[in-house]
């Protein structure tokens, strides 16, 4: 069963990455209504929040999202609500920021892609 959970959870990051990845440069154009990027920028928001759901529930289980090996103790006092084992968490996307993506303000500082 726990199989099972962490590959539709699997499944619900990439579903949610490729959505970000889709979202982030419509919300970024000079065409885009002010409008229309509030509606993106809280779709972005409800995607980030899905996805600290998924990465808090794996944490609470000390799963790696990406490779399914324990996260080390070490790593999970460190950062308790972190989703990724090290080597993992080196290896995740950035949005151009750096890893964590920078925060967690508005569309612009989503921290999607936190790896703490």
């Amino acid at each position: 069963m726990t199989q099972a959970v962490s590959e539709l959870q699997q499944a619900w990051i990439q579903a949610i990455t490729d959505r970000f990845r889709e979202l982030k440069p419509r919300y970024n154009s000079e065409e885009t209504s002010l409008e229309e990027k509030r509606q993106i920028a809280g779709d972005l928001r409800r995607l980030e929040a899905v996805s600290r759901a998924i990465r808090y529930d794996h944490a609470q289980r000390g799963v790696c999202i990406e490779c399914g090996e324990a996260i080390p103790e070490a790593r999970m006092q460190a950062s308790p609500c972190t989703g990724w084992c090290l080597t993992c968490a080196a290896q995740q996307p950035t949005d151009g920021r750096g890893a964590g993506g920078g925060g967690s303000g508005g569309a612009g500082g989503l921290d999607f892609y936190d790896k703490t």
